[in-house]
């Protein structure tokens, strides 16, 4: 049981490092709206992106692998092997997650 436990966490955890390239699940569009002397606004547009390459913690719960990573939380699905990122924009208070 621990052998699969292992073997799961080494493959999962490879696949993140791997994985660790700004894409659009990694990437915070932040709109920003500058009022002129006129009437009309101008829109910018701000990518965020983090780094989860440094993996803190590892937590299997279910079908769920939990990483805290120095670029946010990772939650995959080891089932299908989607993943999702949280960082500061989804509502934590720092994107540097120790466990």
């Amino acid at each position: 049981m621990f052998k699969k436990y292992l073997i799961t966490i080494l493959l999962v955890g490879g696949l993140i490092i791997s994985s660790c390239k700004p894409t659009a699940s990694s990437t915070t569009t932040v709109s920003t709206t500058a009022t002129t002397t006129s009437t009309s606004a101008k829109t910018s547009q701000l990518e965020v992106f983090t780094d989860g390459n440094q993996i803190n913690k590892l937590l299997i719960s279910g079908n769920d692998l939990w990483a805290a990573t120095a670029g946010g939380l990772v939650r995959w699905d080891i089932r299908n092997g989607t993943y999702r990122k949280y960082i500061i924009a989804d509502g934590l208070a720092s994107d540097s997650i120790y466990s």
